[in-house]
């Protein structure tokens, strides 16, 4: 069982581990032995960087090819979870207000696509939602803001996997 250096110690290193039995190593070098045992800590484990940035959710649809981890949860938000958002944004759109903060995404990055970590439901209710306003749209002959808004926001066309 893993225990980490005396806490009381001026120079405790959380990175550095006593495994009983074996001979301290660091977090980096167990890693990638544990990894073999556990998948998910080779993805959530260690980070080079975390790279903050602000976005509008129009740019994070626009601008990248986004994909939910398989451990996700699936699509759990109800008709009062999406009630609450639309009500709340309307509310800003009602009040004028330049901005409105959606909360946060967590994205992480990997071979193909930005894997959402956190924000999967909201992105999702986001989603759905434009692609009823699209299909509205379609119903009622407007192609031009239909196009706009399917092409744009909800598929891209990659053409190295046509």
């Amino acid at each position: 069982m893993p225990t980490g250096q005396n806490h009381r110690n001026s120079s405790w290193n959380p990175a550095v581990l006593t495994f009983t039995g074996v001979p301290t190593c660091r977090a980096n070098d167990i890693i990638p032995i544990l990894g073999t045992l556990f998948p998910a800590l080779k993805r959530c484990v260690i980070m080079e960087t975390i790279d903050t940035q602000l976005a509008g959710i129009g740019t994070i649809l626009n601008n990248n090819h986004l994909a939910v981890p398989s451990y996700q949860r699936s699509y759990a938000w109800d008709q009062t979870n999406v009630t609450d958002l639309l009500d709340d944004i309307g509310r800003a759109i009602s009040k004028k207000e330049a901005e409105y903060f959606l909360g946060s995404a967590v994205l992480s990055k990997s071979s193909d696509a930005l894997e959402i970590i956190d924000g999967q439901q909201r992105i999702a209710t986001l989603s759905i939602v434009l692609a009823s306003i699209r299909n509205w749209l379609d119903r009622n002959g407007d192609n031009e803001w239909k196009g706009i808004i399917e092409e744009e926001y909800l598929f891209k066309k990659d053409l190295a996997t046509l």
